[in-house]
């Protein structure tokens, strides 16, 4: 009998357990599974996008030479060459007051950090390692050692400038650059601790492919080449920006720096221009440059009124003629191109055809264009 009772009093004591598992205990708090701490922090994901959205290897150079084509995005065009694409990447964020919260750089086009809920301002900073002739920010903090708690002050002011000789855009990953604002809302969820945004980013330049052909019966060269007004200063990231276009993801309207300098690109050429075939109807259309021409974007303005970039292209060394792109503002992620077509020369005049072909849904009004000087 003993033996009996005792393992009922085991039998009753593992009951107990099992059922004092079941229940809730007496100390429970009301923190389920189901319940998310307000302190908890959030997993937001950053996916950035920009034009043709493929990331570079790490090797720089052109693909090949045809800058015509569009890409997926609608009206924008794919990047040619690894420069033009996405590499390294610093993504700032700040509080509305402007102080760091999160400082942080990586190659990947998608980037989750752990940020406390509220309004925030994100700033991309692409290629950064590529160029290093611009401004720091408007508060003195160095974005490149912008720690948290740091107030990196108006972004918007920090500029980008070109070094003395101009030289920055070539050969060199462009900055690509962008800005939102998101707020991040208390979790309700689990789920609710993953939060994320898509930020549209541009190439901080303006691209000009230059093309000619000649309707004449001789060959010529064209031995030089020059555009002026090309603005030697920009904000870092699009200020006072309108966005339009096909998709809505191009600048239409943007903030110049004021009074910024302005210099001309001059290049000297060796490019033939063959003589239109005798059963042509037009000559062959030859590229001026085998890469583009970058430059930064700007608005030429003169008593606040939009002014003529003076052209200049010189045949043999010789034969010159002065034009104008008229009155155009190139924001950043245009592409210009000038098709100037040789229609005859008598007296060292010049007869062209130029067409302003539009890049990534800019509008251009119909009397844009170069034209040749009265």
């Amino acid at each position: 009998m003993k033996s009996l009772t005792r393992y009922k009093y085991y039998f009753t004591l593992m009951i107990a357990l099992v059922v004092g598992m079941t229940l809730p205990s007496c100390s429970d708090d009301g923190q389920g599974p189901d319940v998310v701490s307000p302190q908890q922090l959030i997993n937001y994901t950053v996916t950035l996008r920009v034009a043709g959205d493929t990331q570079g290897s790490r090797a720089d150079g052109f693909d090949d030479n045809d800058y015509t084509g569009r890409g997926d995005d609608g009206d924008l065009e794919d990047p040619v060459g690894d420069f033009e694409k996405l590499d390294r990447v610093r993504l700032i964020v700040t509080n509305e007051a402007g102080v760091v919260e999160a400082n942080y750089v990586t190659f990947s086009h998608e980037i989750t950090v752990k940020l406390t809920t509220g309004k925030k301002k994100l700033y991309i900073i692409g290629n950064e390692g590529s160029w290093d002739d611009f401004g720091s920010f408007a508060s003195g903090v160095n974005w490149l050692s912008a720690a948290k708690g740091d107030n990196i002050g108006d972004v918007y002011s920090a500029m980008l400038n070109l070094s003395a000789d101009h030289s920055v855009m070539e050969g060199t990953r462009l900055p690509i650059t962008g800005t939102a604002d998101v707020e991040l809302t208390e979790p309700k969820t689990p789920e609710d601790i993953n939060q994320s945004t898509e930020v549209w980013l541009h190439r901080a330049a303006v691209k000009f492919t230059f093309r000619m052909r000649n309707n004449t019966s001789r060959k010529y060269t064209v031995t030089d080449l020059s555009l002026g007004g090309m603005s030697t200063a920009m904000y870092l990231m699009p200020k006072g920006i309108t966005m339009g276009g096909k998709d809505g993801k191009t600048i239409t309207a943007f903030d110049a720096v004021p009074d910024a300098a302005t210099y001309d690109i001059v290049r000297t050429l060796a490019v033939e221009l063959p003589a239109k075939a005798a059963d042509a109807t037009d000559g062959e259309w030859i590229l001026l440059f085998d890469k583009p021409l970058y430059a930064l974007e700007g608005k030429l303005l003169e008593n606040n009124a939009p002014k003529n970039y003076p052209l200049s292209i010189t045949l043999d060394g010789l034969i010159s003629s002065e034009m104008n792109l008229k009155e155009v503002q190139l924001p950043r992620g245009t592409h210009v191109y000038v098709n100037i077509t040789l229609n005859k020369i008598e007296d060292l005049d010049f007869d062209w055809q130029i067409d302003l072909v539009p890049y990534a849904g800019v509008t251009l009004e119909p009397d844009f264009g170069l034209d040749a000087d009265d």
